[in-house]
């Protein structure tokens, strides 16, 4: 009985590490959104770089979204856990990915087109 419930725990500690990351990157894509103005209203005279930067900071956040909600959602069960964990290291990756695309056209954006 003790196996079991230390296997939990185990598990539990693993996913709860995915989910501290997944609100640490949503929380820094937010802040990267509203510091490089992405959260304002778009014009018709905007560079092109800034709709890409727009819709992936937007991947960004829906990615690390869904994986908070995945583990809120698996309930205490090993077996659920075990397959809510390479889906959350998926989405993370991805997530990361999108968020890097995103800060690179902000970058260029900032160095070279409106500098």
């Amino acid at each position: 009985m003790d196996g079991g419930v230390l296997e939990i725990h185990d598990e539990m500690r693993r996913v709860t590490d995915r989910f501290y990351v997944a609100v640490v990157l949503d929380i820094f894509t937010r802040y990267c959104k509203r510091r490089f103005g992405l959260d304002l209203k778009e014009t018709k005279e905007e560079h092109v770089a800034v709709y890409w930067a727009k819709e992936f900071n937007l991947l960004a956040h829906l990615c690390f979204l869904t994986v908070m909600i995945g583990i809120v959602q698996v309930p205490a069960v090993v077996e659920r856990i075990r397959r809510v964990q390479p889906d959350a290291d998926i989405r993370l990756g991805l997530g990361i990915i999108c968020l890097s695309i995103s800060l690179s056209f902000s970058a260029y954006l900032r160095w070279f087109v409106l500098a």
